[in-house]
């Protein structure tokens, strides 16, 4: 199972065949297949630049790399 998308709901009625967030977070995970993960490769998040010289760009920040900016500024 993987998330594919997110639905939300204004009258808090689940769409049929969707797993509501509070199910998700109670998991224990075991619903969930494991992942390998490469941190120094893999992309943990994109950060928007500010785009003073242009449109702002995607900046992709692998898990190593927040890993290593929290042991410079912790």
């Amino acid at each position: 199972m993987s998330v594919q998308g997110v639905i939300v709901s204004r009258d808090g009625m689940p769409p049929a065949g969707t797993v509501p967030l509070e199910t998700l977070m109670s998991d224990d995970g075991s619903r969930f297949p494991s992942v390998t993960l490469d941190v120094r490769q893999d992309v943990a998040v994109i950060c928007y630049s500010s785009g003073t010289t242009g449109l702002a760009k995607g900046v992709m920040l692998t898990h190593y790399n927040i890993v290593a900016m929290m042991a410079i500024y912790g």
